[in-house]
């Protein structure tokens, strides 16, 4: 058990190394970060009096819909495509050391990204505890995406353009919502969504914010998630 754990925090420092120093994926995180400040900066005060929560709810979905899909996918095809997979499942690395090694750090990250938003946009009404909670369920979904992408990736190309369409499903549906009521119908099915429908029951202080679209959607999203990613990885074996 030691061992292993060991191996799981050696990988977890070197995927960190590699994403501080990735342009592509840190950028990623300073995005969700700087948009909310641009939002807040230059957004019309009358908006944000009638939505405000637009600026926390921009970057978590950034944060989350972006972010935590690359971070996993671009990784996990990177390794693919330099055969450094196959020599970690030659050795003594199991793939589920593999995988929690590349997760840890992401969830890391994209969380204290999520706490940084929080400190500077979340309203008093809401407290800290709910919205870390709802936000790492949220991210946990996202870098569960990326693995699947990563996992039907042959190489780090690939994932970059199956990337594209799903961060814009996941990240630019919620926000597009605002603009038309054609996004607001799609957008009720996504777990960004559902997050932010979450942190808005909070501040309106309703009596039950998880409601059971919420519970519906982020639930069954994690549990589709999970067995497309457990086929994915049983059908197009990652060490290959």
């Amino acid at each position: 058990m030691e061992r292993s754990v060991r191996k799981v925090m050696i990988i977890s420092k070197v995927k960190l190394i590699n994403i501080v120093t990735s342009p592509q994926l840190l950028s990623s995180l300073l995005l969700a970060i700087g948009f909310c400040f641009i939002l807040d900066r230059y957004a019309p005060t009358e908006q944000l009096e009638t939505m405000p929560l637009f600026i926390i709810t921009t970057g978590l979905t950034f944060s989350m819909g972006m972010s935590g899909i690359m971070m996993s996918a671009l990784p996990l095809s990177s390794d693919k495509e330099s055969n450094m997979l196959r020599v970690l499942m030659v050795g003594s690395v199991s793939p589920l050391q593999y995988i929690l090694g590349s997760i840890i750090p992401s969830f890391f990250l994209i969380g204290l990204t999520n706490a940084v938003i929080g400190f500077f946009w979340l309203p008093d009404r809401i407290s800290i505890l709910p919205f870390l909670i709802i936000t790492s369920l949220g991210t946990f979904i996202s870098l569960l995406i990326g693995l699947v992408i990563g996992f039907y990736s042959s190489n780090q190309m690939v994932a970059s353009s199956m990337c594209i369409p799903t961060i814009f499903i996941f990240a630019l549906i919620p926000i597009l919502k605002i603009i038309s009521e054609d996004f607001e119908k799609y957008s009720k099915y996504l777990y960004t969504s559902q997050v932010i429908n979450y942190l808005e029951n909070l501040f309106e202080e309703k009596n039950k914010a998880l409601t059971s679209d919420i519970y519906i959607i982020i639930s069954s999203t994690m549990i589709l998630i999970l067995l497309i990613c457990y086929y994915g990885y049983r059908k197009n074996r990652f060490d290959r």
